[in-house]
This record gives structure tokens, C-alpha cells and sequence, in this order.
């Protein structure tokens, strides 16, 4: 072979038949096609806005521009070689493990080498992470793998973007579809606090209609009016932003309708423990507030649900009572202006009660079990209660960021009322009770002179003892029993469990939301404090329009003390009135399970994960793309699976009957057909029979006759009629082609709300 050939061949000359066709780099590349790589990845990172306020992170920035460059230089790479869109799937596969240490850099050495951990952290969290994202107390910071999210949508948004745009020229717009749905999965992921709306849709408007009009050939200087027209809709796209963006509490995000995971485990009343810190702890540092404010008052936990036996937390997710919600992170979107930092360092303290202040902001543990303990913190806003499964134990420390909480003054209540704010359940107030809450506002002409009243009359009236040796004796307890007994004797006698119990009991029989709130109280003003078991103490707030939460103390002073065993009966009318018997079982004296001493509920011990066998760990890894894919048809299909089973052998027969003629009717409009609005079954039937030709009458009627029936069918007439339930949806789908059968198993169609007048 001569030189020449081979020389032509290296200069660029065709390639023997079967070979790839790679054009050199320097001549493929050119100003438009950087053009066709930043911009499309630009529309991604600016989708990728809305879910700052979920994170709030420095990381979640670098794992977004980190996965927006990679996607973008796979997908640039792989137009420039012509890779197959296979090879271009493999290629990302291996960045996404690669580089998985942007999803989780708390996992990775120094931040960027992924590790084992990284790669286990990473490929759970492909399939974990979406719900966590949804379920979590934002900002979730950057903690194991909940930048997975960022990660890949801005690595799949950019690969796919650019492909799009390199690879195609008269559909070249196409690109932008991908950003677009970034930006409603951002959307839809994230808070109902939005990120620079107008930033956002002028970016989108600008950079989008620009680069195609452009790529187009349609932005030319020779063309003002196509530039002008560009710069009017960048104005009404910044427009559209600040003017027609939906408000925060008119946003619709996928949070609102994802249950949240909450305690999988109740907790005995703090309150019912409240003696157990004066006995066992009286003189004992508990925990040392350092930085805390003048005057400063503890949280330890809100009480706002009563049993008849104790005033307890709620935690059941009721809108009134708010849920225990897991933090990762902050608690707040925003830390207020003003707040401060207090170190909280725990010593003979040991339960579960995370002790605040203020409005907490944001809680760091510094020493101690740190990764444990703030693995484990649940939160509940409404009542400003925090829980730390793990326990605290002495040798923890945390800081707390909070605001101080004003404190109301009279100035501040007047011509204020009581708010109608509904709470949990409290059990029926004896009539005891209500007549002396009566008797003690007598007189008051507002809401807030009355609940005044209520406080100072029972602290006028009442004396205070512990029930401890040398005191006057005193039970513990604060049960409708031991309640009744305090207004029952000739003097009323108690400490602050039992008095907050009793002033919170006496609001709600006025229907005012009321709750009591156990926690501590300083004595001086020192910023350094030992919070010891003397400071323990209890209080009563209720709920006031325009104002919030007013705090009251109901407990009489320390020094009012019965001054002999026997005294003189007061002058005290009491209303004649039979008081509530005993409960069968009266309440104990339960020690706080934050006592050395005290039986805790054992707490199971935190379980390492087991370690993932490499076979498993790869798959993980390598069906990232598959599951990204598939998983949203699964989930469809799972929904619909779950609907059907339900409706087939759930509730009585007449109910299951209903239901087949429902699953029927849900099978048309998957595969089309909309069922007329507020039509009658045969309507119905009649309608499915027209368009599919189909015989669905007698159906219709056996579902007409089982609910209007005045007996109910026997459950094996339910068995039949699914039968003939499947026949029919078998006969449905045989009616239309196979593309129309698959996309009847996902489509979302049925699972819409139904039209008007569907039974």
C-alpha cells in the first residue's frame, strides 16, 4: 500500500463500511453549539430554584451545578462521538456512581471521594429519597442522601436537554421540555415559599424563546420586530412571575397530600412525672443553660388533650394539635432576625422531652451522641414540643437558636377575645368544675378580665403544698378524682401540676382552647443557669385572637401555706352538686421517666444496617435509569392494584357490588370514555354498550338492585359479581387496540376526582 492512501485515510477520507464517523473535535465545534450546551443546562439549574427553601444548604448548590455540568458534558461528548443513546445511558450510569459523592458529601472522604457508604447511601436513597423529600421538616440540610434529588434531576434535566438540542435541528425546541419538567417536579416537591418567581419565569421566557429563535435563524438584526417581540415577552414573563404567581397558601405541592412519618411510639405524660423531680431531683442540675435570656422559661413539653386521668401530648396528627414531624435539619425556612444561641449541656437530666425556649429556630447537637440524637429529633410546631427519640443522657449538649418570646402585656390583651380555635379532646368537665369557673368570672365583663379571674382567683384562694415530707400533706395527680378532691375540701391545696390542670379543665368548660405546659422557671436573671428539680413548674395558656398564646399562672405562692392541720372552714360558697366518682383504676403516681431511679420503657438500641453484599450494592447502582423510569408506572399501577383489591373484598356485599360497578366505570374512562355527568348505572351502561359494544346492562342493574335492595345481598353474591366484574373489563379492553389496553394501566384518568354525581 502507498503512502497516499494511507495518508488520505488519517487526512479524513472514508472509513472502511461499518465504521463510526467521528469528526474531528476542533471541527465540530463552534459558537452555537456552546450555545446548544449552556443554555439548555442554564434552564436547568434555574428550575432547580424551588427547592432552595427544602434544603437550604450550601451542598444542594454544588450537587445541582455539579450534576447540571456533568449531565451537560456526558450529553456533549456523546454528540460530538455519536454515541447511541444505549451508550449514552451506560455513560451516565457510571458518572451518576462516579461522582454520587455531590448526592451525599456528608458520606464521602473530605467531602468528593465516594466511598462504600457513598454508594450504599446513594442507591437507597434512589428509591427512598422522594418520599423523604416530601415528609421531612424543611430545610433538611444535606445529610445522607437527601441531595439525591438535586443531584439527579439536574444530571437526567441536563443530559437530556443538551442531547436534544445537539441531536436535533427543526425540532430543536424540544429541548426545552426537559428543563420545563424539572421545574414542575421542583415545583411540586418544594415549599409553598417560592424562590425569585420573577427571576425564575423571566429566565425561563428570555433564555428559552431567545436561544430558539435564534437557533432558528429567526433572531437576526435584520429582524428588530422578531427582537422586539422577544424583549416584550421577557417583560411579561417577569411579569407573569411577580403578578399571576399562585400564592403561598394557594400553592398546591405534593407535601400537602403525603402523610408525614410520625412517632411509631407514645410517651407516658411528662406531667404525671412532675413530683418525681422534686423527690428525686430537688437540688440536682438537670441541664446548664448558658446565654439564656432574663426572666427565661423553659419548655419541656405543651399538654393539650385530657383523659380524665392525665393531661397529655398530642400526637395522633390531628390539625388541632399539630404532629411530631421529623427535623433533619433547621426547623424554620428562615432563621428570625434577632435570635440568639444558647448552649444547653445536659447533666442528671434523662428523657426524651427536649427542653426549648422561646420560638426555637434551629437545634445542633455538639456533643454526645450527635448523628443519633439528630437522627431521631421530632418536632411538632403547633405546640412548640420537640422529641428526641433517642433520650437525652448527661454528657449531651446541643445549641439553640431561638427567638425570645415577647412577653404580652396587659396593654397588649385589651379588647382582645378568645379565639375559636378548635383542640383536641378533653374529657367531659364535671359540673362541679364548671359551676366554680363560673363563680370565679362572676363579674368579668371581657374575655380577658374572665381569665384573669380565673388565675387569680384560684391563686387567691388556693394554698400551695408538694406533698413532700414537711409539707402539708398534698396528693399527687391531677385525675378528675384528685380535682374533684380539691374543690371539695374546706381548703384547696396543691402545687402547680395540679392547679395549671385544674385552671386549664375550668377554660375549656367556658369553650375557650386551652392547654397546660410543663417546663421550668427561672428565679434570677443570670445567663448561666442550673436548671435543678426546684425549678420545675407548670403553667396554663390559652388562645386569644390577634395575640396568640397568653401564658397564666393559676398557682398560688409558695409561701401561702395552710397554717394548721385543722383550719377553719372558708367562706367559700360551694354549688351542691354530686361530684364525679373515682375512675376504677385511679391514676398513679408516675414517676417522670426522666428519673435515675424511675422504670424507663426500654428504648431499642439503634441497629447498624447490615452491610450490603456486592452483588446487591451494584444492582442498586445499576438499576438507577431502570427505576427512574419505571418507577412512576409502578406506582400507578400499585394505586390502582390496591383501589381494586379494595373495592373487591372490603365492607359489606352491597358496598363490594357498588364498588365492581365503579371499577367497571374507571376501566372506560382509562381506555376513553367518560362517563356522562350525574347519569344513572343503566345510563351508564348504556353509554359503555354505544361506544365499546359491549352488553353491560344486566350488570348495571344486579348494582341498582343490590343497593336499593331493603336486605343485603349474601358475600357470595359479591363473589359472583366480580366475577362477571373481570369479564367485563376483559371485554372492555378487547375492544380496542393494544396500545390503548397499555396505556389504560397507567393512565390517571380514573384516578381523578370523579364527575359530579358519580356514587
Amino acid at each position: 500500500m502507498s503512502a497516499a492512501p494511507v495518508a488520505a485515510q488519517r487526512a479524513g477520507s472514508p472509513t472502511p463500511q461499518g465504521a463510526a464517523t467521528v469528526p474531528d473535535l476542533r471541527a465540530w465545534w463552534s459558537w452555537r453549539r456552546l450555545a446548544d450546551v449552556v443554555l439548555p443546562t442554564v434552564l436547568v439549574l434555574v428550575a432547580l430554584l424551588p427547592l432552595w427553601p427544602v434544603y437550604l444548604a450550601g451542598n444542594a448548590v454544588v450537587a445541582g451545578i455539579g450534576g447540571a455540568v456533568l449531565g451537560a458534558a456526558v450529553a456533549g461528548v456523546g454528540a460530538w462521538r455519536r454515541w447511541s443513546a444505549l451508550t449514552v445511558v451506560a455513560v451516565s450510569l457510571l458518572t451518576l456512581v462516579v461522582c454520587a459523592a455531590l448526592a451525599a458529601p456528608t458520606t464521602a472522604l473530605g467531602g468528593f471521594l465516594p466511598t462504600l457508604e457513598t454508594w450504599h447511601t446513594v442507591g437507597v436513597s434512589v428509591v427512598r429519597v422522594w418520599r423523604q423529600v416530601l415528609t421531612l421538616l424543611p430545610p433538611m440540610g444535606d445529610a445522607g442522601g437527601l441531595l439525591t434529588v438535586v443531584y439527579l434531576l439536574a444530571f437526567v434535566g441536563a443530559v437530556t436537554a443538551v442531547t436534544l438540542a445537539l441531536r436535533t435541528r427543526r425540532t430543536r425546541s424540544l429541548a426545552l421540555v426537559p428543563p420545563a419538567v424539572v421545574l414542575v417536579a421542583a415545583l411540586l416537591l418544594g415549599t409553598r415559599t417560592l424562590v425569585a418567581p420573577a427571576l425564575t419565569a423571566g429566565l425561563f421566557t428570555v433564555i428559552g424563546l431567545g436561544w430558539t429563535a435564534w437557533r432558528s435563524g429567526r433572531l437576526q438584526t435584520t429582524r428588530p420586530f422578531a427582537t422586539a417581540a422577544l424583549a416584550v415577552a421577557g417583560v411579561v414573563g417577569v411579569g407573569a412571575g411577580l403578578v399571576f404567581g399562585p400564592a403561598p397558601a394557594d400553592r398546591y405541592v405534593l407535601r400537602d397530600h403525603v402523610d408525614p412519618p410520625r412517632l411509631d411510639q407514645s410517651y407516658p405524660s411528662p406531667l404525671a412525672g412532675f413530683r418525681s423531680y422534686l423527690k428525686l431531683h430537688l437540688d440536682d442540675t438537670l441541664f446548664t443553660l448558658d446565654g439564656a435570656p432574663e426572666g427565661a422559661r423553659v419548655r419541656l413539653a405543651t399538654l393539650d388533650s385530657y383523659d380524665g386521668l392525665v393531661w397529655d401530648v398530642t400526637s395522633n396528627g390531628s390539625a388541632s394539635g399539630g404532629s411530631f414531624l421529623r427535623a433533619t435539619d433547621r426547623f424554620v425556612t428562615e432563621v428570625a432576625p434577632g435570635s440568639i444561641d444558647i448552649n444547653v449541656t445536659i447533666g442528671d437530666y434523662s428523657d426524651v422531652w427536649l427542653p426549648l425556649l422561646g420560638s426555637a429556630q434551629d437545634v445542633t447537637f455538639t456533643q454526645g451522641r450527635t448523628r443519633e440524637l439528630a437522627d431521631g429529633v421530632f418536632l411538632n410546631r403547633e405546640t412548640e414540643t420537640a422529641i428526641v427519640t433517642a433520650g437525652l443522657r448527661a454528657g449531651d449538649a446541643y445549641t439553640l437558636t431561638t427567638q425570645a418570646t415577647p412577653q404580652v402585656e396587659a396593654a397588649d390583651l385589651a379588647g382582645q377575645t378568645v379565639s375559636s380555635r378548635s383542640m383536641p379532646p378533653a374529657q367531659p368537665v364535671p359540673e362541679a368544675l364548671a359551676a366554680q369557673a363560673l363563680r370565679l368570672t362572676d363579674g368579668a365583663s371581657t374575655d380577658v378580665d374572665r381569665a384573669r379571674a380565673l388565675a387569680d382567683g384560684l391563686a387567691a384562694e388556693g394554698f400551695f403544698s408538694h406533698g413532700l415530707e414537711g409539707d402539708v400533706p398534698s396528693d399527687a395527680g391531677h385525675g378528675l378524682a384528685r380535682l374533684a378532691q380539691m374543690l371539695d375540701e374546706t381548703e384547696m391545696i396543691g402545687d402547680a401540676e395540679q392547679y395549671a390542670a385544674l385552671m386549664a379543665l375550668m377554660a375549656r368548660s367556658l369553650n375557650w382552647p386551652s392547654r397546660v405546659v410543663l417546663g421550668f422557671q427561672q428565679e434570677g436573671n443570670d445567663s448561666s443557669w442550673d436548671v435543678t428539680g426546684r425549678d420545675v413548674t407548670a403553667w396554663v395558656e390559652i388562645h386569644f385572637d390577634d395575640v396568640g398564646w397568653v401564658v397564666f399562672e393559676p398557682t398560688p405562692d409558695e409561701n401561702n401555706v395552710p397554717q394548721s392541720e385543722d383550719p377553719t372552714p372558708q367562706d367559700r360558697p360551694r354549688p351542691q352538686v354530686l361530684q364525679p366518682p373515682p375512675p376504677p383504676n385511679p391514676a398513679p403516681d408516675v414517676p417522670n421517666i426522666g428519673a435515675d431511679d424511675a422504670p424507663v420503657e426500654p428504648q431499642p438500641e439503634p441497629q447498624e444496617e447490615p452491610e450490603l453484599s456486592p452483588v446487591v450494592r451494584w444492582a442498586y447502582l445499576l438499576g438507577i435509569p431502570i427505576i427512574l423510569l419505571v418507577a412512576p408506572f409502578a406506582v400507578i399501577a400499585a394505586i390502582k392494584a390496591r383501589r381494586r383489591r379494595k373495592r373487591r373484598v372490603k365492607g359489606q356485599p352491597t358496598g363490594r357490588i357498588a364498588g365492581g360497578w365503579r371499577q367497571v366505570t374507571d376501566t372506560a374512562r382509562d381506555l376513553g370514555l367518560d362517563k356522562p355527568p350525574s347519569a344513572t348505572r343503566t345510563q351508564e351502561a348504556a353509554s359503555l354498550d354505544d361506544h365499546f359494544g359491549t352488553s353491560l346492562r344486566q350488570l348495571a342493574i344486579t348494582a341498582d338492585g343490590a343497593t336499593f335492595a331493603p336486605e343485603h345481598p349474601e358475600p357470595a353474591a359479591a363473589v359472583d359479581y366480580w366475577a362477571d366484574v373481570a369479564s367485563a373489563e376483559r371485554s372492555l379492553r378487547g375492544k380496542v387496540g393494544w396500545w390503548r389496553r397499555v396505556r389504560s394501566r397507567f393512565s390517571l384518568a380514573s384516578l381523578r376526582k370523579p364527575v359530579q354525581g358519580e356514587r
